[in-house]
């Protein structure tokens, strides 16, 4: 079996207007803060802070 490692180089070819609308969105997303390292003090995950047996999304 030949040996499929190595790195070969390519281009792509995006369009600058689909560069720019994802510059611009990323801009405008509103990242999370970190999670504190200590699990005791982080915010509940949605999925466990459902009443018991609920199926209902948010």
């Amino acid at each position: 079996m030949a040996d499929n490692t190595a790195i070969v180089p390519f281009r792509i070819d995006v369009p600058q207007e689909e560069l720019d609308d994802l510059a611009d969105r990323l801009a405008r997303t509103r990242w999370t803060e970190e999670l504190p390292a200590d699990p005791r003090t982080r915010p509940p995950h949605p999925a466990r802070s459902r009443p018991a047996g609920s199926t209902a999304s948010r």
